[in-house]
């Protein structure tokens, strides 16, 4: 799933993929469309682990992992 972000700021990142899961969640139960997300080290999805209590797991990958 892709979705565009306004900006770069990671409060934004976090409020536009919380938006689209809570869309989601009124159709469909959320754990059964997303377990998990795993994001990358950029400033924009800083503040993603706040999303965890919608019972989503978060995880970071780590640099040169690839």
């Amino acid at each position: 799933m892709v979705l565009r972000c306004t900006s770069a700021k990671a409060d934004d990142g976090k409020e536009n993929l919380k938006e689209w899961l809570l869309s989601v969640q009124s159709k469909l139960p959320l754990l059964k469309v997303c377990h998990t997300i795993t994001a990358d080290n950029g400033r924009k999805f800083a503040s993603i682990s706040k999303l965890a209590a919608l019972g989503i797991q978060v995880y970071y990958s780590h640099s040169n992992s690839a």
